[in-house]
């Protein structure tokens, strides 16, 4: 008993990763027969046929007919009709590629005396004929007064094509597949065809010969679905050696007669043409209710927008008094403990360390610095004098930098410290020229009065700098 195991199902797995893996080789195809499973070989390579017309016949209702008539009655019908149909495609330049019992499929190229679609029209009325003149007549009276119908689909175009399935010991799988729309328009064709009719493309139809693009062509729509299939049809069209039109008595008025398939084709006509307009004006009905549906939605959003709008506005004027409010108290905060701060350091500065007076200055600064105050505005509220006289013995540096600060800044009122400080400090430091240039800088940019004037002319006389200024424009003391 033969059983499939890991190395068969391994055996699977290369052959398909072999295909999927492998770049595809496509070639132009250049010769005039139709191409069999013997140019191409088992490999991932393919022919493109530019100019390639194939046909699809197949026999209609034959799954009733099976039904109702026996293996052996249908093996029979089934290969003479395999048979015919072959011979009929042969013999019109074209070759046989695919045949699954009821439905056989001719492939035809072009070549230097007849294009494709001339050929695969011949052969499409030499099955017509053959299938009313000759397979039925015989089947009839020998297959139990049995009797077959066929319709027949042709498309052209650009078709790839390539092989498929293997060769195992003896047993020859190989065939080959019809790549593109041109093979799968052609058998739906097929399905829609009428009895004894040949329905073909437009493509089809605009190559046909002059001498063949006669008026028994009418123009045909068939519907599926969603789907419209467009094209050109004509029934019963014999070859010419075929001089009378004969019938089987099965097929019905309407099929035969021309005027009726003209009216059935303009009723499909009008039917599409209601159905669109019955779609149409649900879709403007829709459109209607949607434009109505999206003027209130921007009404509803309009709306909702400008109370975010309005509530946004009155938050942000909530958070500007907050703010404020927030600002004032901790300004007013920040300005009591300021004033404290700097009353206890005037009346205690005399009692304080270096490092305590440091601590308490810094202090003093920050919180002046919170209220918007430079720090010799903070300094000019610890009085200058005060600090320059706490700093004299202490840290001479610092009180020359707050002496010049002073001179420096544009402050709300102005008590120089003592005389004696000033030229004790700029004399210890020989800082001489950098407060002359300061006391230059005061008198230039700051209107001092005359009373203050004199204090710095007494200063600059003291550190024998009056030489320096006399004839100075800023300076008009004498």
């Amino acid at each position: 008993m033969s059983t499939i195991g890991w190395e068969t199902l391994n055996e699977i797995k290369e052959k398909i990763e072999g295909i999927f893996t492998t770049e595809m080789e496509v070639n132009d195809f250049t010769g005039d027969t139709v191409p069999s499973i013997d140019d191409l070989p088992d490999k991932n390579k393919g022919l493109i046929i530019t100019n390639c017309s194939i046909l699809f016949v197949d026999i209609r209702s034959s799954t009733q007919l099976s039904d109702r008539s026996q293996a052996k009655s249908m093996a029979k019908i089934y290969r003479a009709f395999a048979r015919a149909m072959s011979i009929c495609i042969y013999s019109s330049g074209g070759s046989v590629r695919q045949i699954a019992g009821d439905r056989v499929m001719g492939v035809f190229v072009d070549d230097a005396e007849q294009g494709s679609v001339t050929k695969a029209l011949n052969a499409a009325r030499a099955i017509i004929t053959v299938v009313e003149h000759v397979f039925n007549p015989l089947c009839k009276t020998n297959i139990n007064n049995k009797t077959i119908e066929c319709g027949v689909g042709i498309d052209t175009g650009r078709v790839l094509t390539t092989s498929i399935g293997i060769k195992h010991e003896e047993d020859d799988a190989r065939d080959l597949v019809w790549a593109g729309k041109t093979a799968n328009v052609a058998s739906k064709l097929t399905d829609f065809a009428l009895v004894r009719e040949i329905f073909i493309t437009n493509r089809v139809f605009d190559k046909i010969p002059a001498t063949l693009k006669t008026d028994i062509w009418e123009k045909r729509f068939r519907i599926k679905g969603d789907s419209i299939y467009e094209g050109y049809g004509t029934i019963d069209y014999y070859l010419d050696c075929i001089e009378e039109r004969e019938t089987t008595g099965k097929q019905t008025d309407d099929i035969l007669n021309p005027n009726n398939e003209r009216k059935q084709n303009e009723q499909v006509v009008t039917t599409i043409i209601e159905d669109v307009r019955q779609k149409t004006l649900s879709l403007l009905k829709q459109f209607e209710s949607v434009i109505q549906r999206e003027n209130r939605v921007r009404e509803q959003e309009q709306q909702v927008t400008d109370k975010i709008a309005t509530l946004e506005k009155k938050e942000q004027e909530l958070l500007e008094k907050e703010s404020k409010i927030s600002s004032a108290t901790e300004y007013a905060r920040n300005k009591a403990i300021y004033e404290v701060k700097v009353l206890f350091f005037k009346e205690n500065i005399d009692s304080f360390t270096m490092e305590t007076a440091l601590q308490l200055m810094n202090e003093v600064e920050t919180l002046g610095g919170k209220m918007g105050l430079s720090t010799a505005h903070c300094h000019n509220d610890l009085y200058y004098w005060k600090l320059v006289r706490f700093f004299n013995d202490k840290e001479p540096l610092i009180a020359f930098t707050l002496i010049i600060e002073q001179l420096k800044n544009q402050l709300p009122y102005l008590v120089f410290p003592d005389k004696n400080k000033i030229v004790t400090v700029v004399k210890k430091l020989g800082k001489e020229r950098d407060y002359l240039e300061a006391v230059l800088y005061c008198i230039k940019y700051y209107n001092i009065n005359q009373e203050k004037r004199l204090e710095l002319w007494e200063i600059l006389k003291s550190l024998g700098l009056d030489n320096a200024i006399i004839g100075n424009p800023f300076i008009l003391l004498k």
